[in-house]
């Protein structure tokens, strides 16, 4: 993140959640937790991997989706291996069953 928006300062612990109706970025600090950014399944367009040059050969989970004023935008993340574990996951079927999963949750408008 740091490198692609040198101007966004994220804290250590930042985290995505996915629930029925929508898809959420929180930041954890300690006990408090503040959510950065929801996207409505309903405002869904896409959900794809891309692979991302250098970055330990990982592939990033990207959502396209539609913002409340209908412009468009791409929300990249990387998926760990394990809670706390500094190792990202690459292709293959555990990333590709995330992204299929998360797929079949987006409820087309």
């Amino acid at each position: 993140m740091h490198e692609a928006r040198p101007e966004t300062a994220l804290g250590q612990r930042v985290t995505w959640a996915f629930g029925a109706t929508e898809a959420s970025l929180w930041e954890l600090e300690e006990r408090r937790a503040t959510r950065l950014l929801v996207i409505r399944w309903s405002r869904m367009v896409h959900v794809g991997l891309e692979d991302v040059v250098g970055e330990r050969n990982a592939a990033a989970v990207a959502l396209h989706y539609v913002r409340p004023d209908d412009t468009t935008a791409v929300a990249t993340f990387f998926v760990r291996s394990a809670p706390g574990s500094q190792r990202l996951l690459g292709r293959g079927p555990r990333l590709e069953r995330l992204v299929a999963d998360l797929a079949r949750e987006r409820i087309v408008a």
